[in-house]
């Protein structure tokens, strides 16, 4: 597999190239990253398989290692797919035989596949069984990891010649259809987008991990057995649903409407559904930091759907902030995990609003109990860095920072932790219009 990325020439090409050893026989298929590629074939064995290779490499063509298809050995990791999987490790009791919790969990798998596929313009795919697959093969661990250096040396680099280089081999790593019209490269400098592949680049990854680790535990499980302890491990929390209409639903419904702002879009949402979310060993971990630091609040946290099977197989993540001068939504006050009293300024990065594309009105949103312990309540936007330099009244480092709405340069209320372990997340709320 070879690929041409060249930003100057409006270039984003792949050439395949297959060798029948047996017969001699060279199989060819070419075009540009996103559309259909040429078939050729002919009979003139390895020494044409090894001129077309001297012959695009002198054009320019990189080779692309492909990765192995991973090794199954047992029928349950070869036939089962992602979905059923899951079922088995989320649910538990009576909720693995309630449809509710069924549909949510195949609906998340099917929207975690169609983002991936949707971000890379059809060219990262995500299989029935999880596996992650691009024109040039299987996505692994190393091409990820590879691909966020590059784009940390992207984002760093001042120079045009060797920023133009370093998303080449961009895009050479992570193929996406860029599309046809030239200056396409643009694009990729915007904070936004850069934000957008890093995010990307982190669900391949999860994705990536999720299916490692399925074949794991299938690998270690007798033959055609299910061995639920294995499954289970791979994810941090069992789901069940709440009774719609019941005592804990209106509760949440009704703390959803006294907490939305109705100038925000997703003021029009209704809770739908609600899932409680349980981690005994997580819950252990929050109540000995809770009864350390105190001041516990119930906040939102607003994340899009395509995020849910990561967070519920390996909890909430705070990203890094990556490369020079990077201003990534909702990140004003720092790295951190963002919540936030008001459910529908929550409820915006549930539907997407804050960034490009179709907004979602079927989406989701977290409610959790959060240990905000002793809180840097900024007066602007510029001092928040002061929540990491100085100290309390009492001569300790800050828990969190609070922004009420309203104050330092925001309308809406804020609050940031830098520590997940001070975040138990209590129950998956599903919104609708």
């Amino acid at each position: 597999m070879l690929v041409l990325v060249d930003t100057v020439a409006n270039s984003n090409k792949f050439y395949r190239v297959v060798l029948d050893g047996t017969t001699g026989r060279v199989e060819k298929e070419y075009g540009r990253v996103g559309a259909a590629g040429t078939k050729l074939s002919d009979m003139s064995g390895r020494a044409g398989y090894e001129s077309i290779i001297r012959q695009k490499m002198r054009k320019g063509y990189q080779k692309v290692q492909i990765a192995d298809e991973p090794a199954v050995t047992t029928n349950r990791s070869a036939n089962t797919a992602i979905t059923d999987l899951a079922k088995t490790g989320l649910t538990k009791g009576k909720a693995r035989t309630d449809t509710r919790v069924a549909d949510l969990i195949e609906r998340i798998c099917k929207v975690n596949a169609h983002d991936v596929a949707t971000i890379s313009g059809g060219r990262i795919t995500v299989d029935l069984s999880g596996r992650v697959r691009t024109p040039l093969g299987l996505v692994t661990m190393s091409s990820i990891s590879e691909a966020e250096r590059v784009l940390d040396r992207f984002t760093a680099e001042q120079d045009a010649h060797r920023r133009r280089r370093e998303l080449e081999r961009y895009l050479t790593l992570v193929p996406q259809n860029v599309g046809r019209t030239a200056g396409w490269d643009a694009k990729f400098a915007r904070a936004d987008e850069l934000g957008r592949q890093r995010d990307f680049l982190k669900q391949l990854r999860d994705s990536v991990s999720f299916f490692d680790a399925q074949v794991k535990a299938a690998e270690a499980a007798a033959l055609d057995s299910v061995n639920e302890d294995d499954i289970a491990a791979l994810f941090k929390y069992r789901i069940r649903a709440v009774a719609d209409g019941g005592d804990v639903f209106k509760r949440i419904s009704e703390k959803f409407e006294s907490t939305k702002n109705t100038n925000h879009d997703a003021s029009r949402l209704k809770v739908k559904h609600v899932f409680e979310l349980i981690d005994p060993v997580g819950a252990k971990e929050y109540k000995a930091i809770a009864d350390e630091i105190r001041n516990e609040q119930q906040l939102w946290h607003g994340t899009r759907a395509a995020n849910l099977l990561s967070i519920l197989q390996k909890g909430l993540f705070i990203p890094p902030r990556s490369g020079s001068g990077i201003q990534i939504a909702g990140r004003m006050f720092g790295d951190g995990l963002y919540l936030s009293s008001q459910s529908s300024k929550s409820a915006m990065y549930s539907t997407g609003y804050w960034t490009a594309g179709r907004r979602e009105t079927n989406c989701f949103m977290l409610l959790a109990d959060v240990a905000m312990g002793s809180e840097y309540r900024p007066a602007s936007h510029s001092d928040w860095p002061k929540a990491h330099s100085s100290k309390n009244q009492f001569g300790k480092p800050w828990n969190s920072i609070n922004v009420k709405a309203g104050t330092a340069g925001v309308r809406n209320h804020e609050a940031i932790v830098w520590d997940t372990r001070q975040v138990k997340v209590r129950y998956l709320v599903e919104l609708d219009a």
